[in-house]
């Protein structure tokens, strides 16, 4: 009675946590389809495609300049108390801050002599600066509130760093038509982030943070944990690189406008796959470790095989309602978006649909500790992406990008499976 009456209290949070987080990212989602729609209707595709590149740097930044620390210390997050949480993320921000500093020089060096520093402007510069730093550090504060099982509060502070702006944005551009540049998105995004910071503060108002703070810096802990996770931090770099390295090898194909087309359609089949990861995926994260550290093994292989039914279920409910609203584009946006690029779109949300599904097996793999082949496949994934990408694009241009993707993600997906065959089969 005892354990029908817990697994049914734990089924009712989980339910109301993937609610919650659902219809936060849900928000997000219809927020970003509104700016892209918004964007291709106002203004072209030009600041879209340039907007997409700024997007996939400051997407970048956390994975190069967080040299895997997280993934090794959000193991020792869960089920840590509040005060060790604390100075955990405490240390790793200093890091951060720190690194960013160094990289920000070097970053205006290259700025300088390659010419770009005279190119845009200075205060365009300044501003995707600040944004790539606030990626970073909210990026680290969202990966510990979900160590530290605090999901809902997650999926509150992204919001805010991702989608509370854009209303606003929309709402004064549309009365100052000067302000639909990319000046303007990235100062609004900007907004959006220190909004975010303000909403972490007081979610987290009864830790003890003065506490936290008169403890000593770790100093030991900030020298040897860059040397032990050197893999996951090539991992991290792979994975990133193979959802934003498309950008660039456009750039050498295609030009900003059909940089700005393919960002137009990515933004909308992203926003699917963020609502999914959010509902299903990043939610199995600590059960999943906690299974794995059970001592019975066919605990894990019922909440890997369970968690990856839940997520295929979802991928498909999601990308089907997404599809099925697009006929709305060309309406909305007053030009043949879609019927021009509908085979793009439908390429786009099947090839999340595989990534989505390899998302769970790479948690799996995470939660095994299985650190190598984790680190391994992220990188094949980005050498694979980049490949495919590269010949998918040099021989059929911007129509080549949907199959090169699908196969990529597919393909990685194949591996992650294969490196769990114990735990699914």
């Amino acid at each position: 009675m005892l354990d029908t009456m817990s697994l049914s209290r734990f089924m009712n949070a989980r339910l109301w946590i993937t609610l919650v987080n659902t219809v936060l990212r849900g928000f997000g989602l219809v927020s970003r389809f509104v700016l892209v729609v918004y964007l291709a209707r106002l203004a072209d595709f030009e600041t879209i495609g340039a907007y997409g590149l700024v997007y996939a740097v400051a997407s970048m930044t956390p994975a190069v300049l967080c040299f895997g620390l997280h993934h090794r210390l959000n193991r020792h997050m869960i089920d840590a108390p509040p005060r060790e949480v604390g100075r955990l993320l405490r240390d790793r921000l200093l890091l951060h801050l720190l690194v960013f500093a160094v990289a920000a020089g070097i970053a205006a060096a290259v700025a300088v002599l390659s010419g770009l520093a005279a190119a845009v402007a200075p205060t365009v510069l300044a501003t995707t600066g600040a944004v790539c730093l606030g990626e970073l550090l909210l990026n680290e504060i969202h990966l510990a509130m979900i160590s530290s099982r605090k999901p809902i509060l997650a999926n509150i502070v992204y919001f805010f760093r991702s989608a509370f702006w854009i209303l606003p944005f929309i709402a004064v551009s549309y009365v100052v038509p000067d302000m639909r540049g990319l000046g303007g998105i990235l100062g609004w995004w900007l907004f959006g982030q220190i909004t975010a910071l303000i909403a972490c503060a007081i979610g987290l108002r009864d830790w003890p943070w003065l506490e936290v703070l008169r403890q000593p810096t770790d100093i030991r802990w900030l020298l040897r944990e860059p040397k032990t996770s050197a893999m996951i931090y090539v991992s991290d770099i792979g994975v990133n690189g193979s959802m934003y390295v498309d950008r660039f090898v456009m750039s050498a194909f295609l030009s900003v406008h059909d940089i700005g087309i393919y960002t137009f359609f990515w933004s909308l089949a992203n926003g699917f796959q963020q609502l999914v990861f959010t509902a299903v995926v990043q939610v199995a994260f600590p059960h999943l470790v906690s299974a794995a550290r059970s001592s019975d093994p066919a605990l894990m292989r019922q909440r890997l095989r369970a968690e990856l039914a839940r997520t295929a279920g979802a991928g498909v409910v999601f990308g089907a309602i997404v599809y099925a609203i697009a006929p709305l584009l060309d309406v909305l946006v007053g030009r043949d978006a879609l019927s021009s690029h509908g085979g793009l779109f439908l390429a786009l949300i099947i090839a999340i649909f595989f990534r989505l599904l390899g998302d769970m097996t790479q948690y799996g793999l995470y939660a095994r500790g299985q650190d190598r082949q984790f680190a391994l496949i992220n990188l094949g994934s980005a050498l694979i992406t980049t490949a495919l990408s590269t010949a998918g694009l040099a021989w059929f241009g911007l129509s080549g990008i949907g199959p090169s993707l699908i196969l990529s993600a597919a393909t990685v997906l194949t591996l992650r499976v294969h490196a769990l065959r114990r735990d699914l089969f």
